[in-house]
């Protein structure tokens, strides 16, 4: 089901508005406004769905502090990614900090470590919240922390305006539907992030194994359609050696066996998926980067316990 709220200061008293979006909107974490408080206003829409939230948020200058305190106390451990769609901000996480977050930057953050957030101007943004297991098909959030995408390469254009209109549908949509364009803002994220990833590849030999293993999913998942995909392929895409990939994922039983899989897991959430029920097993098999049906009915059966046909729904 989607649930939508809509919250918003106007209509209070100039010197009720803060307090409100304060605790209210902001009730998460530790707020403040650079602004006279009376001048304050704000307006989001909160839109729930079963696979994340998403915010549209249209506000005053505002920062957000969340430490491990307000972490123990409420619990919340999602991956987010936000984009301004206008004004900018800062991100403080990990000792990593993003000053002058411009529009159409994409940011990535882990709400289940502390953090400062803040739009540092009046600003309008879009953030979206995705349950961390979810999130693995992009990549592992602790990697991807404080990632700031440049808005001027060809996708991330592309992608904002997906998700801009993703966003403007959504309190529409039925839970299946919502699900399906969800599956489209993560697939478009995983192609970006991995497109990002390749051409700043020539740091890998200075990663740690489990931060190697972090941007290397990401590239798995936007390169799984594609059969010659490898670890030859990787190990360019990351500027490591083969050796170093290999020992990263020996504790996974090897690159081979992770690419394959992922390409499992893949096919397994689209015979689930509703957007996928019409096509063919074989073309959901060829889709994930596996040229012949009946390895992929075995491989599928060893990993999931069942055949690709038992698990589609009548």
């Amino acid at each position: 089901m989607v649930a939508t709220l809509i919250e918003t200061t106007d209509g209070l008293p100039a010197d009720q508005r803060w307090d409100m979006w304060r605790h209210s909107a902001l009730f998460s974490g530790d707020a403040a406004t650079t602004i006279e408080r009376d001048d304050f206003a704000a307006r989001r829409t909160v839109v729930r769905m079963p696979q994340g939230t998403l915010f549209d948020t249209a506000s005053s200058p505002v920062a957000v502090q969340r430490t491990r305190r307000h972490l123990q106390r409420d619990g919340v451990d999602h991956a987010t990614v936000f984009v301004f769609l206008r004004g900018r901000g800062s991100l403080d996480q990990g000792g990593r900090m993003l000053d002058a977050i411009a529009p159409g930057e994409v940011v990535f953050q882990d709400a289940g470590r502390p953090f400062t957030v803040a739009g540092t101007e009046n600003y309008r943004e879009l953030r979206l919240f995705v349950p961390r297991a979810a999130f693995l098909r992009v990549g592992r959030i602790e990697a991807l922390a404080g990632l700031r995408i440049p808005a001027d390469g060809p996708l991330a254009p592309l992608f904002t305006r997906y998700l801009a209109d993703y966003a403007a549908a959504l309190p529409t949509l039925s839970a299946d539907d919502a699900s399906v364009g969800l599956d489209g803002v993560l697939h478009l994220l995983s192609g970006l992030v991995g497109r990002t990833l390749s051409l700043q590849g020539d740091d890998g030999e200075r990663l740690a194994p489990d931060s190697l293993l972090g941007l290397a999913s990401p590239l798995i998942a936007a390169g799984l359609g594609d059969p010659a995909l490898d670890a030859a392929t990787l190990a360019r895409a990351l500027g490591v050696s083969r050796t170093r990939l290999y020992k990263a994922f020996a504790a996974r039983g090897g690159v081979a066996a992770a690419i394959r899989d992922a390409r499992l897991d893949r096919a397994r959430l689209q015979i689930l998926s509703p957007a996928y029920r019409h096509m063919k097993l074989d073309a959901v098999a060829f889709a994930c980067g596996f040229t012949d049906y009946s390895s992929f009915s075995r491989a599928f059966r060893a990993r999931f316990g069942e055949s690709p046909r038992a698990l589609r729904p009548s």
